[in-house]
């Protein structure tokens, strides 16, 4: 049977990628899960669609299963969730430093809104919305003093009477939905017809460009480029306002207004096949030669790319520390020591420190 796309339903080009069996990240361990997928190996795939350009998964029925598991554990996280301190604070303040609401928002609907930390600081900005509504899956504790009305469930438009929303929000959740069109369709329908959808996603195109050795992971379905993703928003009937990106993330503005069309592309890009055979083996060959056999390693990151590039490439005498509270001195998924927090090896020039997330190396260097 050929594979379909995710968001045109085209047929996939038959060259498939094949990463080999990497380890399934998706934070602190969770014993149920880490029993499950102990004797599971699981290839991890990739193709491309011609017609939309949308990189995407392979799905496997043994991941769907581990996915359900994660999407409704504690970890549904998976990174660093926004919050109030640490990378989560940074990553919440990223986020209203690049997004814009082309007006005062008064009915607003989060999907995927974890804790309702973004609601929260939202609402301290903007005083005058009057309903706010947040979807999470995951077990999480909302302050009920919010007046966040929080559903525990996936996302369903039947929640809702048509047009019940002016604003949307969808932070890091398109990525993983089985169906992305479908899924901003059912937006579509809860929007109001002025409304403002506001997405962000990972900047997919930075990551496969940059040879990120984290760009594939288990619970990513759709992996966005720059066309892709304009392409997904028009076929749902939204037309973006705003465009911004960094080398880790988009930030995108859109209404009402797109004409279902999928734009034809000014060249065609096999963004996969460069991948694969120019800009992933560049970075491993590159990480290689830098690394001294004879000194201790510490990789700076406890994620995807980290985990991905240790299964990639077999070093001895690795250290994993991390940036994050949540993750210090705690069992993360993908890594079998704990992992440590960098202040242990600051000024030390007996090791090789190595910044593993690569839209981070700026602010961690920062550091």
């Amino acid at each position: 049977m050929e594979n379909q796309c995710v968001a045109c339903m085209h047929r996939l080009d038959s060259k498939i990628e094949n990463l080999g069996v990497l380890p399934i990240y998706y934070g602190k361990k969770i014993p149920k899960i880490e029993s499950y997928i102990a004797d599971k190996n699981i290839s991890c795939e990739l193709g491309i669609c011609s017609n939309c350009n949308l990189v995407q998964q392979i799905l496997k029925t043994e991941t769907t299963k581990v996915l359900d598991l994660i999407y409704k554990s504690q970890s549904s996280g998976v990174s660093t969730p926004m919050s109030s301190e640490g990378w989560g604070e940074k990553r919440a303040v990223t986020f209203f430093n690049r997004v814009v609401f082309e007006f005062t928002p008064k009915r607003v609907l989060e999907i995927g809104c974890q804790d309702g930390h973004i609601l929260k600081m939202l609402k301290e900005k903007k005083p005058t919305i009057v309903k706010l509504v947040g979807f999470e899956p995951s077990p999480q504790k909302i302050d009920e003093n919010l007046g966040i009305e929080f559903i525990n469930e996936f996302f369903k438009k039947s929640f809702f009477e048509p047009k019940s929303f002016d604003t949307v929000m969808s932070l890091f959740v398109i990525e993983h939905v089985e169906k992305p069109v479908e899924f901003l369709s059912s937006i579509y329908d809860v929007l109001s017809d002025n409304g403002q959808l506001i997405i962000s996603t990972p900047n997919a195109q930075s990551q496969i460009e940059s040879g990120d050795p984290g760009l594939f992971m288990h619970e990513h379905i759709s992996y966005f480029t720059d066309d892709s993703l304009m392409n997904a928003l028009s076929l749902a009937g939204f037309k973006v306002i705003k465009f911004k990106k960094d080398k880790s993330d988009y930030y995108i503005t859109a209404c009402k207004g797109g004409d279902r069309s999928i734009k034809v592309l000014s060249e065609s890009r096999n963004y996969l096949k460069k991948y694969m055979n120019e800009y992933l083996p560049k970075v491993l060959n590159n990480f290689k030669s830098n690394i001294n056999p004879d000194v201790p390693t510490v990789l700076w990151g406890a994620c995807s790319t980290t985990a991905n590039l240790l299964n990639m490439i077999k070093v001895e005498n690795v250290t994993i520390v991390d940036g994050d509270k949540n993750k210090q001195n705690s069992d993360i998924s993908g890594f079998i020591e704990q992992v440590r927090s960098p202040a242990e090896f600051f000024d030390r020039d007996d090791v090789n420190i190595c910044i593993s997330p690569l839209g981070f190396q700026n602010e961690i260097e920062s550091v």
